[in-house]
């Protein structure tokens, strides 16, 4: 099993008179980032109509950040220089769900809505990765990584450098604008939840009784710009050549030989699995379902141990005082904030900037 794919996507969108253009919506995001500043809780605010949480601190040198499901959009409050006053990311499972050029349209399509002239769209940051089990990575490999980088780091399960813990991985050039981390990609998702990535998996014949190993390179701006991926476009031409060089010039693992000129060792063939990527990905569809009915189950079992824990606190054997007194909480909330029960639940289902498929 193997598969290759854009996992973290950044751009930066210039706006001509972006002040002028934006100065509603910016007000707009003011006012939910004051209130969620106050209330000590995110804002929920609809764009183009989908709903978006409003940080309440923004992020560097933008003022305003809102995010959902699928991305995450900074704004600034007052423009700078040679910098973009709009910075998009994409999530890893929007980009999954559609691949990254669609994913990338979606979003542009979207973006239509607001009738502001785009001066230009760039690449800021990329996170391209292969999944495979066709290899396994162990310990004693580090000796065999060559590299550009500085520095070659060995990762452990619960990130502690010591005797005893289980090895899950390599992280090379931490921090820098261009790093990989090789890692057991299948140990991960169990952590983060992401599960649906064995859907993705099971489409390109994995069992599901293998370990899954992840190589990602992130590449950022500086390196984009020697690389000459500007944009969208340039990205889609030349992931092959970008795949290339980064597997057979920045980072190669190596057999070990008796020749004491290491440069004139050969590649070793589980590195060669790796060098060998494609990128046709175009995306599953049935990943966001995946991902609700995960999302789903982790809420019901935190709703299961509250009630319980309420019921507790009541001296109650059962829970169905728990549940009255829940729904009693949510309709005074509601009409405290001049809502109803539907307003709110309508507000949640607006997650997703393409709202067709949700």
């Amino acid at each position: 099993m193997k598969i290759s794919g854009i996992d973290t996507l950044e751009i930066g969108i210039d706006i001509v008179n972006y002040k002028e253009h934006f100065f509603n919506l910016l007000t707009q995001i003011s006012e939910a980032k004051n209130l969620s500043q106050i209330n000590m809780k995110k804002e929920v605010i609809e764009i183009n109509g989908s709903n978006f949480e409003v940080n309440p601190k923004g992020q560097g040198y933008y003022g305003y950040k809102i995010e959902n499901k699928e991305v995450s959009i900074c704004f600034m409050s007052k423009r700078l220089s040679n910098t973009p006053p709009i910075y998009v990311r994409f999530f890893s499972a929007f980009l999954w769900e559609y691949g990254y050029e669609n994913a990338y349209n979606i979003f542009m399509k979207w973006f239509e809505d607001f009738n502001a002239q785009i001066a230009n769209v760039k690449v800021g940051r990329v996170d391209i990765c292969l999944d495979t089990d066709e290899v396994n990575f162990e310990e004693k490999d580090v000796k065999n990584l060559f590299t550009k980088a500085k520095k070659i780091e060995q990762k452990y399960v619960d990130d502690i450098y010591q005797v005893g813990k289980n090895f899950s991985g390599f992280v090379i050039g931490k921090g820098g604008n261009l790093s990989c981390r090789i890692y057991n990609k299948t140990l991960e998702i169990k952590n983060s939840n992401k599960t649906w990535f064995e859907d993705i998996w099971k489409e390109v014949c994995w069992l599901g009784d293998t370990t899954v190993w992840r190589i990602e390179f992130q590449l950022r701006k500086k390196v984009l710009k020697e690389l000459e991926i500007i944009n969208i476009e340039n990205l889609s031409k030349n992931l092959i050549n970008i795949w290339a060089y980064l597997t057979q010039k920045w980072l190669v693992m190596k057999k070990t030989s008796k020749d004491s000129n290491k440069s004139r060792w050969k590649t070793n063939k589980k590195w060669k699995v790796i060098q060998e990527a494609d990128f046709d990905y175009e995306g599953i569809p049935t990943i966001r379902k995946r991902i609700i009915k995960g999302d789903k189950e982790r809420l019901i079992a935190q709703c299961s141990g509250i009630l319980t824990t309420i019921a507790a606190l009541n001296g109650d054997s059962g829970i169905a005082k728990s549940f009255l007194e829940v729904k009693g909480y949510l309709e005074d909330k509601s009409q405290k904030d001049n809502s109803t029960l539907e307003k709110e639940i309508n507000k949640k289902k607006k997650r997703f900037i393409n709202n067709e498929s949700s």
